[in-house]
């Protein structure tokens, strides 16, 4: 329910044409996945192509496989046109370790990316997260 709140709040902020996803749709489906625990469908919008995208996907393979993640995000801003958009976020997470008596902490980081219309879908092509979705290690929260 909070999610449709979420995304109908936005309407207007986030282009679309009627019937096809909108910016907001990618990103939240994003963070849902990762509180699902789905690395494949966090990695679905991005472009194969993308520097740094394999990296990436480890990380977030990782990070799923050694933690369970509540995730959330806010749109900072959003500009661009109907083929092309620069987006920043706030992503925050709390993550909690699968092992017993795993420790529980919080990831915030401002994250921008560029986002390119493929037909109907919009397809991330610029990701700048640094170690956000790095799973926690030694020294690391």
């Amino acid at each position: 329910m909070k999610r449709r709140a979420l995304l109908f709040g936005f309407t207007a902020w986030f282009p679309g044409r009627a019937g096809e996803p909108r910016v907001i749709d990618v990103f939240t489906d994003m963070a849902a996945s990762l509180t699902d625990g789905d690395a494949a469908g966090f990695m679905r919008p991005f472009d194969p192509a993308m520097p740094g995208v394999d990296t990436l996907r480890a990380r977030v393979e990782a990070l799923v496989s050694q933690a369970e993640v509540l995730s959330s995000i806010e749109f900072l801003s959003n500009e661009g046109d109907g083929a092309s958009r620069a987006v920043e976020l706030d992503w925050k997470m709390q993550l909690r370790e699968r092992r017993e008596a795993g420790r529980v902490f919080q990831r915030r980081q401002a994250v921008k990316c560029r986002l390119e219309r493929r037909g109907r879908k919009w397809q991330i092509t610029a990701f700048e997260a640094s170690d956000l979705f790095a799973p926690p290690g030694p020294g690391r929260v």
